[in-house]
């Protein structure tokens, strides 16, 4: 899914957890799909939800990726699936720090929309927009 450079983007959240959704999300206008890793799934499940996303990623087909956040322990796995061809770009929670955004930009190759949830994030915005592989952020 080539995403639009408008900044009039509308996006959709699915759990990675009902990923039976994601065809409905991607037909109901929404200009993207993002598919939650992070707050939709328990911890008791979230590499459960990461093998199935896995397994149904698609590069006809793909979706934006919302990781979960550095320092958890799932996030090095969710950079390593986030380099499959069915992923568009990742969304990386809680972004704070500019280093943080373009190492994932440089581990998956992927574009990262930084998704600003803290004061420090707040802060450093400026820096963290202007990080390399940074296309958007969201608040």
């Amino acid at each position: 899914m080539p995403l639009h450079p408008s900044i009039d983007l509308s996006y959709l959240f699915v759990p990675a957890t009902r990923l039976d959704r994601i065809d409905k999300a991607r037909g109901s206008g929404a200009h993207a799909v993002i598919v939650d890793l992070e707050d939709a799934i328990s911890v008791d499940t979230k590499i459960e939800a990461r093998h199935a996303l896995q397994r149904m990623l698609r590069p006809t087909h793909p979706v934006i990726v919302r990781i979960n956040g550095v320092g958890t322990p799932w996030f090095d796995d969710d950079l390593s699936l986030c380099r499959h061809d069915g992923v568009a770009a990742v969304m990386l929670p809680k972004a704070e720090d500019a280093a943080d955004l373009q190492m994932v930009h440089a581990v998956c190759g992927r574009p990262v929309i930084a998704l600003v949830e803290t004061a420090r994030g707040v802060s450093n915005v400026t820096a963290d927009a202007r990080a390399p592989g940074v296309m958007r952020l969201a608040f």
